[in-house]
């Protein structure tokens, strides 16, 4: 039986490019809290083509429970504009470029079961050659 949740809740959220921010004790005391679903552009983009473009950190610690050991783990997003690498406890999962469209990475083997670990995601919504949608009439908001 598949078990489904929620993490839209309690993210870290910081407006530039931190290095290291993947690591699983990295200090995010200072970043900003917030929901998921999320934009940095909620401002900014309103104003035509003058907006941010770049990285970005989320950062959410969760729990695995010890019963879901021995099963497959994976963890989905439903949309990240526009180029994602996925963390967890400090270990790079993949990287999704494509800003509208489901995807997932499996985090069996990374996993801690029934303590914290760290969830670390980077989006950076800068405009490049081989990632689409290239242009349109609406800003890509991060």
């Amino acid at each position: 039986m598949r078990k489904t949740i929620g993490m839209n809740e309690a993210w870290k959220f910081i407006r530039q490019d931190v290095e290291q921010a993947e690591r699983e004790g990295f200090n995010d005391e200072q970043w900003q809290h917030v929901t998921i679903p999320h934009t940095w552009n909620a401002i900014d983009g309103a104003n035509g083509y003058e907006y941010y473009q770049g990285a970005c950190w989320y950062r959410k610690p969760f729990k695995v429970e010890p019963s879901s050991e021995g099963n497959k783990v994976f963890i989905e997003f439903q949309g990240s504009n526009s180029i994602t690498d996925v963390y967890v406890n400090g270990q790079h999962l993949g990287q999704h470029k494509g800003g509208y469209s489901t995807f997932r990475f499996d985090v069996t083997g990374v996993v801690k079961y029934g303590t914290t670990n760290v969830l670390a995601v980077k989006v950076d919504n800068t405009v490049v050659d081989d990632v689409y949608p290239q242009k349109a009439d609406f800003t890509f908001y991060g």
